[in-house]
């Protein structure tokens, strides 16, 4: 593929996603935090659950098609027409199976569930729209658009605070504003050599073409997301509120390590070997290290922060908290070493091992949260991205032993 600029190292391109993902994180940290103080627990985690149901459905709509696409783009395997007709049929998908669910929803005890799919479709448009940039190795512009969604909906939120609109209704309204606001900026901000093609003449086509072990990854991870869901029914909703109310205050950690991940991406895709992958990944590691201090750091400080921030009615979240810093150190090694295996064409066993580690958390949750609540979920996780650390490494260590000396190239496609 072709693009206006050139793009920089691993590390200088994940440096950039890293600071901008941490003001990302920090501004939607600062959403969730008010709307947990107003809430309260019960609310809030009826509202977190419905979000987390909907971040869950992204990931099952999407099916693991933008990671390959960014691949396949990235090493000439997929022009930007046939792109357009792939992202296309699958935001129809989307609109066709958020609409079944909506009207679905409405006529089940679970009816608040229903603005999961305002969640589904904002966010799936907005994962979409920056493909071409991520696979142009573009990161300034998608650390742009990360940072822009989350300006805009806390700006939403605040606004929707002042006409009187209620804390756990603000929330997704204002999640929902700022995805679709980062959508349209991101089709701005790709060069037009590389931007979605549009209009009635542009037939949708199947999106999944070559996806299946990508896919079966996406969903592992997303199914992850039913945590709170599945805590919610089984411990309660206040168990719910108390481990929503601090679990995402490791994100930042994670999303370091994602920010690396992405990065690396194109980088690893045009590499002719195994082995020049690994030298192109290794000089951007060491942020790594930097993602596994701030996890000690936020275990230590969890007695302190958690009152502070969320008040005295959530102090039973400190020790949630600790557990979960504890389980995002694997967790941050998991993502660079499943996207690097990822992009080398060892998707199927990434796949299956993902998939693996999701069904045993989440049966963890079922026979932990009942006992224990929200200290059983964050338990479930660690021990979890513990077991998946030690499962991915393995499979390192074969490939680096058994390098793969072809380079990964999807098929060319036009429409």
């Amino acid at each position: 593929m072709t693009d206006d600029t050139q793009p920089r190292s691993i590390g200088s391109q994940a440096i950039v996603l890293a600071a901008a993902t941490g003001v990302a994180q920090v501004i939607v940290a600062v959403m969730y935090i008010v709307a947990a103080r107003i809430a309260g627990p019960a609310d809030y985690g009826l509202t977190i659950a419905a979000i987390a149901v909907g971040t869950a459905l992204v990931g099952y709509a999407d099916f693991g098609t933008n990671s390959l696409w960014v691949r396949d783009l990235a090493n000439g395997g997929l022009d930007v027409r046939a792109l357009s007709s792939r992202a296309r049929g699958k935001l129809l998908v989307a609109t066709v199976g958020g609409l079944v669910l909506l009207v679905g929803l409405l006529f089940t005890p679970f009816a608040y569930y229903w603005i999961a799919v305002p969640i589904l479709l904002s966010q799936l448009l907005r994962q979409t729209s920056v493909v071409p940039l991520r696979a142009a190795a573009q990161s300034g512009r998608v650390a742009l658009v990360a940072v822009a969604e989350r300006v805009l909906g806390l700006v939403v939120l605040v606004g929707l605070f002042a006409v009187g609109v209620a804390a756990e209704s603000a929330l997704w309204m204002a999640l929902t504003a700022g995805s679709l606001f980062a959508s349209g900026l991101a089709r701005r901000l790709t060069p037009p050599s590389l931007r979605f093609a549009i209009g009635p003449r542009l037939r949708p086509s199947s999106p999944y073409v070559g996806a299946r072990h990508y896919g079966l990854f996406t969903i592992g991870v997303s199914s992850q997301s039913l945590d709170l869901a599945l805590l919610s029914g089984v411990g309660g909703a206040a168990a719910a509120g108390l481990y929503g109310a601090v679990n995402r205050w490791t994100q930042p950690m994670g999303l370091l390590a994602n920010a690396f991940s992405t990065a690396a991406i194109p980088f690893v895709a045009k590499s002719p070997d195994t082995r020049a992958a690994l030298r192109a990944v290794s000089r951007g590691a060491w942020l790594l290290g930097l993602a596994i201090a701030a996890c000690v750091i936020v275990f230590f400080s969890a007695p302190w922060i958690v009152p502070i921030l969320v008040g005295n009615q959530y102090v039973g979240a400190v020790s949630v908290l600790q557990i979960l810093a504890l389980g995002t150190i694997p967790g941050i090694l998991n993502q660079p070493l499943a996207t690097f295996l990822q992009a080398i064409g060892r998707d199927r066993v990434v796949s299956f091992v993902v998939m693996g580690s999701v069904v045993l958390q989440l049966g963890l949750i079922l026979l932990l949260a009942g006992p224990f609540g929200a200290l059983g979920a964050a338990g479930s996780m660690l021990i979890v991205q513990t077991t998946l650390l030690f499962l991915l490494g393995l499979v390192v260590v074969w490939v680096s032993k058994h390098p793969n000396e072809s380079k990964v190239v999807g098929p060319k496609e036009t429409v």
